[in-house]
């Protein structure tokens, strides 16, 4: 399932370097690694890295090591094919207007929409349903 222009929310990222997640991380991490591999382009912001950072440290149950995170950190932001986008003080305020419960979950949304990127991959569709203009697939 190959979608043009498509943002990675933290969650996949999460499972494709979860050794524990068992299925997910087999679907997350091909998703992952297609892009690594150039297959595949694919957005994620400054945001998600460090969601993805606090999860791996704070959350698994087996967190990898510093230096694990760290190679995987420096060897997204090298590769072309993660395109980078980031947030503004002008996100933040547009993301105050998004629908949404969860503030986060709206800053996403609006750095996507700044950046023409409509569709996230994401466990987490329903907190992206009521956000006008966002496709949320669940890969899942």
């Amino acid at each position: 399932m190959s979608v043009e222009k498509a943002f990675i929310d933290t969650n996949i990222l999460v499972y494709a370097y979860d050794k524990d997640a068992g299925k997910k991380q087999l679907k997350a991490k091909k998703i992952v690694e297609e892009c690594i591999r150039g297959n595949r382009e694919l957005y994620l912001s400054n945001q998600i890295l460090a969601e993805f950072i606090n999860v791996a440290l704070n959350k698994l149950s087996k967190p990898p090591a510093i230096e694990e995170i760290t190679n995987i950190i420096v060897k997204l932001n090298k590769i072309d094919s993660w395109k980078k986008i980031n947030y503004s003080n002008k996100t933040v305020e547009s993301a105050l207007h998004e629908n949404g419960n969860y503030f986060w979950d709206k800053l996403i949304a609006a750095t996507m929409k700044e950046n023409n990127v409509f569709t996230i991959y994401t466990e987490n569709t329903k907190d992206f349903k009521e956000m006008a203009g966002i496709q949320a697939i669940n890969p899942f």
